[in-house]
């Protein structure tokens, strides 16, 4: 056996309420206004806007992040999109972007060549400036990468009426919130190279996406922000509920879910771009691992067939 278990709850012959009035401290979060487990947490989707100030976003952004922000929970709200894909996935990839910017922020100030279009508009670094490969990177167009990476998404492009979406909809959607063209085609740039499917269809592509990770370290960030949320307990979840959400897949088995280990996820720890990226990767595949192992358990039906 994988190890031993507690009962945390003594046996009892009584009936367990309908309605419990009283339940364990542990059922409560903390923090209920934000999405979570505890019992007096909202069950609906969270619709919350991010705070710039704990992202740091520059005043002059602020106005066009604001905008993208709720034309993201709009369109993450469509029917098309299921609990794998939703807004609350955007906001965990957001946090998983602060947490790599943090980790990649100089302790001093100092000078970074103009090395992209993504730069254009930063002379210098500052104190809390976050920076890979030796450039500068821009805050801004990380969070706006992170909000706006799955609009358009081909997994959910063929339930709509248009199979063979705008390849630029997310420039276009930046513009229609006031964005520059600019920062519209930078943030298009990283979100056209963000995906493991992209980056793995060849060896030219992964070539290519190694090359622009060094020209515009946002890449790096958003990738291995969007590649968290898919290892780890949340990303079996997010497993389990894209596969029951498809139609596609209503006659595959639940251990389909649990396969994936092996057809992507096992990969991803290895291409990570960040220190911090790989590191807490390897931490996410462990708990996978450690959860297939009591799955492999538990599903076991050799007993009767």
């Amino acid at each position: 056996m994988l190890g031993t278990t507690h009962p945390t709850q003594p046996i009892t012959n009584n009936r367990p309420p309908m309605h419990p009035t009283v339940l364990p401290p542990e059922s409560q979060s903390s923090t209920p206004n934000l999405p979570g487990s505890g019992t007096n947490c909202s069950p609906e989707t969270s619709r919350l806007l991010f705070d710039m100030d704990k992202l740091d976003i520059p005043l002059e952004d602020r106005l066009v992040f604001t905008a993208v922000n709720r034309a993201v929970i709009t369109h993450m709200s469509q029917r098309i999109y299921d609990l794998s894909h939703d807004y609350e996935h955007i906001q965990r990839v957001v946090a998983n972007a602060l947490m790599i910017l943090t980790s990649l922020s100089t302790s001093k100030s100092t000078s970074t060549s103009p090395s992209s279009p993504l730069h254009a508009a930063e002379e210098e670094t500052s104190t809390s400036q976050p920076s890979l490969h030796g450039k500068a990177i821009n805050r801004t167009v990380v969070y706006l990468a992170c909000m706006v990476h799955d609009v358009a998404d081909r997994k959910y492009t063929h339930f709509t009426n248009d199979p063979l979406p705008n390849p630029y909809a997310i420039a276009v959607l930046l513009l229609s919130c006031g964005a520059t063209h600019g920062l519209a085609d930078a943030v298009q740039l990283i979100c056209d190279n963000h995906s493991y499917t992209h980056e793995t269809a060849s060896d030219e592509n992964f070539a290519r996406v190694r090359d622009l990770v060094r020209l515009h370290p946002e890449l790096a960030v958003v990738q291995d922000a969007d590649r968290l949320d898919t290892l780890g307990v949340v990303g079996q979840g997010r497993c389990w509920a894209y596969d029951g959400a498809h139609q596609l897949r209503r006659n595959t088995s639940i251990q389909r879910a649990v396969q994936h280990h092996w057809e992507k996820l096992v990969y991803l720890p290895g291409i990570m771009k960040t220190e911090i990226g790989r590191r807490v990767a390897e931490e996410r595949w462990e708990r996978m691992e450690t959860l297939r192992r009591w799955w492999d358990v538990e599903t076991d039906i050799s007993s009767v067939v």
